[in-house]
């Protein structure tokens, strides 16, 4: 179900925040891991949004088919009057990576 999703979009969100366990990412049948793995495999852009204080995980804290998710640039979502701010910030990120340039 969630590779079959995933060929309807062109990019993903993956939300981080600071209860975020990447020691649940070894079990090979989590969700997170699940969906992560298929989107690199599929070559989706992936966009880490950072909520509370959450942070990309170390790379050697990450099982190695999801390990090249460490060297993502996410972008902070925070709460209150940056939020909007921020949110735009994200949506242009997408918009930039999926509109094609002319030529």
């Amino acid at each position: 179900m969630i590779r079959r999703s995933l060929e309807a979009v062109e990019s993903v969100v993956v939300v981080i925040g600071d209860h975020w366990e990447p020691e649940r990412l070894a079990d090979a049948s989590d969700d997170v891991r699940i969906e992560v793995e298929a989107a690199l495999n599929a070559g989706k852009f992936i966009l880490p949004v950072f909520v509370g204080g959450g942070q990309i995980p170390e790379a050697a804290s990450l099982p190695e088919s999801i390990r090249q998710f460490a060297n993502r640039n996410g972008i902070p979502l925070r709460p209150g009057r940056d939020f909007r701010l921020d949110y735009h910030r994200s949506m242009g990120r997408i918009s930039a990576v999926l509109t094609p340039t002319s030529q």
